[in-house]
Protein backbone atom coordinates (compact mmCIF):
# COMPACT_ATOMS: atom_id res chain seq x y z
CA UNK A 1 0.00 0.00 0.00
CA UNK A 2 1.38 3.39 -1.03
CA UNK A 3 1.93 6.04 1.64
CA UNK A 4 -0.30 9.10 1.29
CA UNK A 5 1.40 12.36 0.42
CA UNK A 6 1.51 15.02 3.10
CA UNK A 7 -0.33 17.42 0.83
CA UNK A 8 -3.21 14.96 0.39
CA UNK A 9 -3.39 14.37 4.16
CA UNK A 10 -3.34 18.12 4.83
CA UNK A 11 -6.01 18.68 2.17
CA UNK A 12 -8.19 16.05 3.85
CA UNK A 13 -7.75 17.80 7.22
CA UNK A 14 -8.60 21.14 5.61
CA UNK A 15 -11.77 19.65 4.10
CA UNK A 16 -12.75 18.26 7.51
CA UNK A 17 -12.17 21.66 9.13
CA UNK A 18 -14.38 23.29 6.50
CA UNK A 19 -17.09 20.66 6.87
CA UNK A 20 -17.04 20.83 10.66
CA UNK A 21 -17.14 24.62 10.64
CA UNK A 22 -20.12 24.50 8.28
CA UNK A 23 -21.91 21.95 10.51
CA UNK A 24 -21.34 24.04 13.63
CA UNK A 25 -22.52 27.21 11.89
CA UNK A 26 -25.97 25.79 11.11
CA UNK A 27 -28.75 25.48 13.71
CA UNK A 28 -26.32 26.29 16.47
CA UNK A 29 -27.20 25.73 20.13
CA UNK A 30 -25.81 27.96 22.91
CA UNK A 31 -23.38 25.20 23.95
CA UNK A 32 -22.17 24.81 20.36
CA UNK A 33 -21.80 28.58 20.06
CA UNK A 34 -19.05 28.40 22.66
CA UNK A 35 -17.20 25.82 20.55
CA UNK A 36 -17.31 27.76 17.27
CA UNK A 37 -14.58 30.32 18.21
CA UNK A 38 -12.35 27.45 19.39
CA UNK A 39 -12.83 25.64 16.09
CA UNK A 40 -12.16 28.80 14.09
CA UNK A 41 -9.01 29.44 16.13
CA UNK A 42 -7.67 25.93 15.43
CA UNK A 43 -8.57 26.29 11.75
CA UNK A 44 -6.53 29.51 11.64
CA UNK A 45 -3.60 27.84 13.39
CA UNK A 46 -3.69 24.98 10.92
CA UNK A 47 -3.62 27.40 7.99
CA UNK A 48 -0.68 29.30 9.48
CA UNK A 49 1.20 26.04 10.07
CA UNK A 50 0.45 24.81 6.54
CA UNK A 51 1.64 28.07 5.04
CA UNK A 52 4.80 28.20 7.19
CA UNK A 53 5.94 24.65 6.39
CA UNK A 54 4.83 24.79 2.76
CA UNK A 55 2.57 21.79 2.86
CA UNK A 56 0.48 23.21 -0.03
CA UNK A 57 3.47 24.73 -1.87
CA UNK A 58 4.49 23.39 -5.25
CA UNK A 59 7.76 22.06 -6.55
CA UNK A 60 10.90 22.22 -4.45
CA UNK A 61 9.20 24.39 -1.82
CA UNK A 62 6.69 21.67 -0.93
CA UNK A 63 6.97 19.78 2.33
CA UNK A 64 6.64 16.47 0.45
CA UNK A 65 9.66 17.36 -1.68
CA UNK A 66 11.78 18.60 1.22
CA UNK A 67 11.13 15.43 3.27
CA UNK A 68 11.36 12.99 0.34
CA UNK A 69 14.67 11.49 1.49
CA UNK A 70 14.08 11.53 5.23
CA UNK A 71 11.31 9.10 6.19
CA UNK A 72 11.33 9.72 9.95
CA UNK A 73 10.00 13.32 9.96
CA UNK A 74 7.75 12.48 7.02
CA UNK A 75 6.14 9.65 9.01
CA UNK A 76 5.90 11.90 12.08
CA UNK A 77 4.14 14.73 10.20
CA UNK A 78 1.90 12.21 8.43
CA UNK A 79 0.95 10.69 11.78
CA UNK A 80 0.12 14.10 13.21
CA UNK A 81 -2.05 14.93 10.21
CA UNK A 82 -3.79 11.58 10.55
CA UNK A 83 -4.40 12.25 14.25
CA UNK A 84 -5.82 15.67 13.40
CA UNK A 85 -8.18 14.09 10.90
CA UNK A 86 -9.33 11.59 13.54
CA UNK A 87 -10.03 14.39 16.04
CA UNK A 88 -11.94 16.39 13.44
CA UNK A 89 -14.04 13.31 12.64
CA UNK A 90 -14.77 12.96 16.37
CA UNK A 91 -15.75 16.63 16.40
CA UNK A 92 -18.47 15.86 13.88
CA UNK A 93 -20.00 13.48 16.42
CA UNK A 94 -20.18 16.27 19.02
CA UNK A 95 -22.57 18.23 16.81
CA UNK A 96 -26.08 17.46 17.96
CA UNK A 97 -24.93 15.79 21.18
CA UNK A 98 -23.82 18.91 23.03
CA UNK A 99 -27.22 19.75 24.48
CA UNK A 100 -27.04 19.66 28.26
CA UNK A 101 -23.24 19.36 28.34
CA UNK A 102 -21.00 22.13 29.54
CA UNK A 103 -17.95 23.24 27.57
CA UNK A 104 -15.80 21.83 30.40
CA UNK A 105 -17.39 18.38 29.99
CA UNK A 106 -16.97 18.47 26.21
CA UNK A 107 -13.33 19.56 26.48
CA UNK A 108 -12.59 16.84 29.05
CA UNK A 109 -14.18 14.22 26.80
CA UNK A 110 -12.16 15.39 23.79
CA UNK A 111 -8.83 15.08 25.58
Amino acid sequence: MEELSLVSQAAAALALFTNLNSNFSQDITPDEATLLPLLEDQYGRFNIWARNVGVFASGHASLDYRLREDPQPRVLVGGLLEGLQDQLQRGKSIKGVTSGLSLKEISADAS
